[in-house]
């Protein structure tokens, strides 16, 4: 199981409430694209950085977040 305690999104030009919609699609990306059957471990951080004006729109914003987090969590776990 994998639990993300806090998640920061520090995203200019975005709203409180739009942020934390992007943080919420994050996490349901997170969730969906983690392989079953994953190692359990500690992570203490995990620090990405993305340039949002590549990405057109938040919800391929969130799938560019999320996909670090993932590839950054299976390599923390091996």
């Amino acid at each position: 199981m994998i639990q993300i305690d806090d998640l920061v999104l520090r995203v200019p030009g975005y709203s409180p409430d739009e942020a934390r919609e992007l943080g919420e699609e994050v996490a349901k990306q997170v969730a969906a694209n983690l392989p079953d059957g994953m190692k359990a471990g500690k992570i203490p951080a995990i620090d990405i950085k993305l340039q949002a004006t590549q990405h057109k729109g938040k919800d391929e914003l969130a799938k560019a977040i999320a996909k670090q987090i993932v590839e950054k969590i299976k390599w923390a776990t091996l």
